[in-house]
């Protein structure tokens, strides 16, 4: 019995371990996919010259 209990401290520790790395990737991931849509954005809408309440319509949607 003791060692079960063991056994489920130390999953539940190693889950929470990589629950904290993996969100912390995904995070730095998301800001970095974040600003290349900006930066992809910002080179569309000076290609088709768009004016700025365009771009808000955009991300309004």
């Amino acid at each position: 019995m003791n060692s079960k209990c063991f056994m489920e401290k130390l999953r539940k520790k190693t889950h929470n371990i990589l629950g904290n790395l993996f969100h912390l990737q995904s995070t730095i991931y998301w800001n970095q996919l974040h600003m290349v849509s900006v930066q992809a954005l910002c080179i569309w809408a000076r290609s088709w010259t768009l004016k700025p309440a365009d771009l808000l319509l955009f991300f309004k949607k």
